[in-house]
């Protein structure tokens, strides 16, 4: 069955406003705990559709793939929406599928 590709719109391209834009915060520390409740929040849809939770090692390894692939301003702060942890998912799969197992001599 041939896959079909998926039609990208301008509103998935172009910058999307952060809640930072709209939510002011009176310290870092309230601004770091939203934010961690807005990633448990993702993570837990994406256990839905998943069927299960991560491994701490997956939890980590897909937390960090988000990381790195979500939108920075110049300062290296994520400023757009978080990189999709489905895709994140299927990104750290392959990266462990392609890690030379330890103690390989090669």
């Amino acid at each position: 069955m041939k896959k079909k590709h998926r039609k990208y719109t301008l509103s998935d391209v172009l910058p999307r406003p952060t809640l930072d834009d709209v939510i002011a915060f009176d310290d870092d520390d309230e601004a770091v705990a939203f934010w961690e409740r807005e990633i448990d929040r993702l993570f837990e849809r994406f256990y839905t559709k998943l069927g299960r939770r991560l491994t701490e090692e997956e939890y980590l390894g897909v937390l960090n793939i988000v990381e790195e692939l979500s939108p920075k301003d110049p300062e290296g702060e994520i400023c757009g929406p978080y990189f999709s942890f489905d895709y994140a998912w299927r990104i750290y799969q392959d990266r462990k599928k392609h890690q030379p197992k330890s103690g390989s001599v090669n």
